[in-house]
């Protein structure tokens, strides 16, 4: 995985014991490791997901494309191979079914077409709007993104046996669970505040 600290010799952050992730040297920390107030199980979790954050798969390196496209270009593929009979999917739609803000929404869309990836044709029935279609070029970068990402898991399928597989779904699916409640409690917190 790629360290998110500047020292290549960046502490474990799994060792418990280790004197230098616990450091209260804030030279040794991440900047939200040192504006929050974190005890040491969560130090290691805050570093596990920076960690992840910080990932490039393959199949972003190779068609040169951001998250954010990926997402609205897989969005658009399936959509339009699901309805073949329409001419494409609104921006509003992949607003919403990729959970993003239009304004992010519409700015990957704006690269995706300089990219030739898409094209935007007039909603045959309202021409005040436009609909969002994927071109041979983004079926292409789709396929090439598909084979990447088959490969990377594959690849990490064959280091890990089942049963740490299965071990590691439960956990995340226990930290899913915790976050979750966690988020409606806060949001139930701000509420009651607000009233």
């Amino acid at each position: 995985m790629q360290d998110i600290y500047s020292d290549k010799n960046a502490p474990d952050p799994n060792n418990k014991a280790s004197d230098r992730y616990n450091s209260s040297d804030s030279s040794e920390k991440g900047f939200l490791e040192q504006e929050l107030k974190v005890n040491p199980d969560e130090e290691r979790l805050l570093h596990a997901f920076r960690q992840f954050h910080t990932m490039k798969p393959p199949e972003m390196a190779s068609c040169g494309l951001a998250r954010s496209d990926i997402r609205i270009l897989f969005q658009i593929y399936s959509y339009v191979k699901k309805h073949e009979a329409e001419n494409g999917i609104s921006a509003s739609m992949i607003s919403q079914k990729t959970h993003m803000m239009k304004a992010a929404v519409s700015r990957s869309l704006k690269q995706l077409e300089k990219q030739g990836c898409i094209l935007r044709v007039p909603d045959p029935n309202d021409r005040r709007y436009t609909l969002v279609s994927i071109t041979d070029s983004g079926e292409e970068k789709i396929t090439e993104i598909l084979s990447s990402t088959q490969r990377l898991f594959d690849l990490i399928s064959e280091r890990l046996p089942t049963n740490e597989i299965t071990n590691i779904l439960k956990a995340l699916d226990r930290l899913y669970q915790a976050m979750s409640e966690s988020i409606d409690q806060m949001e139930s917190e701000r509420n009651l505040e607000m009233k």
